[in-house]
């Protein structure tokens, strides 16, 4: 179905369906939240009575993150993306004729797929596991250092130590 037309009432919309197709655990998403639920608690505890329940899940989801998905980077969940095939399968439009070099010397020409003209990936230390996961016919699982996901699960600890302290 399709949403309806917006015009400021409830409508119900009996023909908008939403199907889940997928989980995954998104730790930026979940700091978010937990800041969300953090500055909630600490404004029913200014105006009114203390929404105890927001403050501790908050504490609960941040102390979660730090203890299942804490690595010697960051914290980060394991992922896996079956895009990756991509790199070998899909090709890069090059207009007929055209040609080229890119600055590693990689050759640009009509047909080539990603990693032909992206070879220095083929020198990271985890190329053999994306190349192993291919050959198997698998999405290859990595994890992932997000820089706007650290910077939210930064925010969000600082959050609780700036409202509620060593609480």
């Amino acid at each position: 179905g399709q949403p309806d037309t917006w015009n400021g009432t409830y409508t119900g919309n009996p023909n908008l369906h939403v199907k889940i197709v997928d989980y995954g655990t998104d730790l930026g998403i979940t700091a978010s939240l937990a800041n969300a639920l953090l500055y909630y608690s600490a404004a029913t505890k200014e105006y009114g009575v203390s929404d105890e329940a927001a403050k501790n899940l908050a504490k609960e989801l941040l102390d979660r993150m730090w203890n299942l998905y804490r690595d010697d980077k960051g914290l980060s969940a394991p992922e896996k993306r079956g895009d990756y095939k991509r790199f070998f399968e899909q090709e890069v439009y090059i207009p007929a004729g055209w040609t080229g070099k890119m600055p590693n010397g990689d050759v640009i020409k009509s047909g080539v797929k990603f990693i032909d003209i992206r070879s220095k990936y083929k020198q990271d230390p985890d190329w053999q596991k994306l190349v192993s996961a291919y050959n198997a016919g698998e999405a290859p699982e990595f994890r992932y250092h997000r820089f706007w996901a650290q910077c939210d699960i930064a925010i969000a600890n600082a959050t609780y130590e700036i409202l509620f302290g060593n609480q």
